[in-house]
């Protein structure tokens, strides 16, 4: 049987790196022999051995932590690289330098634009296939131009890419050369699902993060917009703490810091209003989790979440960008519990729709199909 290699930068939090945990995690149950290798120093360990708050969840899932010679020149390079982006062709020559000195014949898979280039090469070395899991249009998150060149050129290797995203792999497939299969969206539905009394809350809850493509500040000029018209709510914010520093926020809320468990989010999603401002996002994850949990969801209108939102369906829709219309939204389903409970109830039917069981099977379909099992 096959091995696979799901190849990351780091331990980061978000969607997309538990993305890559979780289906790492369901490979490794059904019988793979599937892990995370990371590129890192030895100073990153502690902190996850002694599993800060901040930790990310695993999903059960294995990691090794490629901590050789060349690997804290790697780590050494990707620090320099934010500050100068001449670094960046030595950081990935580091990169792939440190994955060699691990190489086997195994499947490896790329999971950022950095990990590409030294996927692709390993690979070649072992006369092995190569995957991607492609999680976002990349160019569109880069910092810097260097950056989003970069990012561009992991869509010119021979690769075969992979989504959860229905709108990106359409948009690869049309845009760039190569494939990109349609996996579907996984849920962790025994952590994400309604209460057995489920209340309708006057509670607004949104997740922040400093990314511009997050659309936070959007989110904090609709609660300003709202509160012009009524002050019947209250806020809570999850998220990063530097993405409230950005902003001038002059109303209250409670901050909740950055939540990794998926029992604890479903907490302050269930009954809640939930609000994604996201600008660009090819699948955001938050909102069809709190779907999930029967919370009512406001979002702006974007290509990527099209795939299960129908406005005033199972969510209310927003223009992007357009604060105003968020708070009128949000203004609406605060208003009416009527409405709140169709949508929750649609929202729910339509969360149940997305399993990692469906995620897992298709990637094996996947492999089958590319001859790679």
């Amino acid at each position: 049987m096959l091995s696979y290699r799901f190849v990351i930068p780091g331990l980061w939090n978000g969607g997309g790196p538990r993305n890559v945990y979780t289906l790492s995690g369901c490979l490794r149950k059904k019988g793979y022999d599937s892990s995370l290798l990371v590129f890192t120093d030895l100073t990153k360990v502690p902190a996850v051995i002694g599993g800060r708050s901040t930790t990310p969840n695993l999903a059960d899932a294995r990691v090794r932590f490629l901590v050789s010679p060349v690997g804290l020149i790697n780590q050494t390079l990707w620090k320099v690289s934010q500050k100068s982006s001449l670094f960046i062709p030595h950081q990935l020559i580091a990169s792939t330098l440190s994955l060699m000195a691990v190489a086997e014949p195994t499947c490896y898979i790329a999971s950022a634009w950095q990990t590409v280039f030294p996927v692709f090469r390993v690979a070649q070395l072992v006369r092995k296939p190569a995957l991607y899991f492609v999680q976002a249009y990349e160019p569109t998150f880069a910092l810097r131009r260097i950056h989003e060149y970069f990012a561009n050129r992991t869509y010119l290797y021979p690769i075969v890419r992979f989504s959860q995203s229905a709108w990106l792999a359409r948009f690869l497939d049309s845009n760039c050369a190569g494939k990109t299969y349609y996996l579907g969206m996984g849920i962790n539905h025994h952590d994400f699902c309604p209460p057995k009394n489920l209340a309708y809350k006057r509670r607004i809850v949104t997740v922040a993060r400093w990314d511009v493509n997050k659309g936070f500040n959007i989110f904090v000029q609709a609660i300003k917009h709202l509160r012009k018209i009524r002050n019947d709510f209250e806020v809570v914010i999850i998220g990063e703490k530097q993405a409230l520093d950005m902003q001038n926020i002059d109303f209250p809320y409670k901050f909740a810091g950055w939540i990794s468990k998926d029992s604890e989010l479903a907490s302050y999603y269930q009954g809640s209003i939930f609000v994604n401002t996201g600008i660009h996002e090819a699948l955001p994850m938050p909102p069809i989790e709190a779907m999930a949990c029967g919370a009512t969801v406001v979002m702006t209108d974007m290509e990527g979440a099209k795939e299960y939102t129908i406005d005033h369906e199972n969510c209310l829709l927003a223009p992007i960008g357009n604060a105003r219309s968020v708070a009128n939204c949000l203004s609406e389903a605060l208003s009416s519990d009527q409405l709140r409970e169709k949508l929750s109830t649609n929202a729910i039917l339509t969360a149940n729709r997305y399993t990692w069981e469906a995620v897992t099977t298709n990637f094996e379909n996947m492999v089958k199909n590319e001859g790679i099992a």
